[in-house]
């Protein structure tokens, strides 16, 4: 699998979230809670709570563009079903709370599914370059 990371400015990381959303072919909303399970599961919140949760946290690498040759979409984020295989953009956020102890509480995520149409307008109006 060929997977191309693109460093994006820390200034504009949530615009591109907010730009990429309508765009976007498909939005996962998950969460790790490890006293509710082992795995990722999906989460009650939605994509603008764990925005504002990950703008919080002082993690400035938790947004990530990335392009990826061979990869999937899913049809049902239940049983993940591979429907075809398509060169698309993925775009995301992981972040997580942390309790008055100062341990990491949930972690949550949001992945976007692109088409791979895009790349050149995101490249051109965030100004994103490879990462390596």
């Amino acid at each position: 699998m060929n997977r191309i990371f693109y460093t994006i400015p820390t200034n504009i990381r949530y615009e591109l979230l907010q730009y990429a959303r309508p765009l976007s072919k498909e939005i996962n909303l998950e969460e790790l809670d490890c006293k509710k399970s082992w795995s990722r599961i999906n989460t009650d919140k939605t994509f603008d709570e764990i925005v504002e949760i990950a703008k919080e946290t002082t993690d400035d690498r938790n947004v990530f563009f990335m392009e990826n040759n061979q990869s999937w979409l899913f049809i049902n984020n239940q049983i993940r079903v591979c429907t075809f295989l398509q060169d698309i953009l993925e775009i995301g956020v992981s972040t997580y709370t942390i309790n008055p102890h100062n341990h990491i509480t949930t972690q949550y995520f949001i992945f976007m599914k692109l088409d791979k149409k895009y790349l050149n307008e995101f490249i051109d109006k965030f100004k994103l370059t490879k990462a390596y």
